[in-house]
């Protein structure tokens, strides 16, 4: 994450670069036009991947819990892994343990193994 940062860090340098290259210049007003909307598209593409990688949106990176598709023991293990680093910050609210319970109920429906209930031990 820390090398998209630098990537978009040095991304913005550049077009600031490019804008103060285009300020020294007298434009024409279509040119002034072209280059606002040039600019502003460049905005809205980087304020889109931004919001993407806050929210892990569009990413193939495989240590992304929505992108991440387990196959193997190794993989369900680092699924198990990712979905702690997910739940983990949340575990002081109130609703967690609610939350919890609401998704191992869930989770465990369709769930092939039988689980022992305290009344078959």
């Amino acid at each position: 994450m820390e090398a998209s940062l630098k990537a978009k860090e040095e991304k913005r340098k550049k077009e600031r670069a490019e804008k103060k290259l285009q300020e020294e210049k007298e434009l024409t007003p279509e040119e002034q036009i072209a280059e606002k909307l040039r600019q502003q598209k460049l905005q809205e593409e980087s304020d889109l991947e931004l919001a993407k990688d806050t929210f892990g949106v569009g990413s193939e990176d495989s240590s992304r819990i929505d992108s991440f598709t387990p196959t193997t023991e190794e993989d369900f293990q680092k699924l198990g892994k990712l979905l702690e680093e997910k739940l983990q910050p949340l575990e002081k609210s109130p609703h967690y343990v609610d939350m919890l319970d609401a998704l191992f109920q869930a989770c465990s429906l369709s769930c092939k193994y039988h689980i022992l209930t305290d009344t078959e031990i």
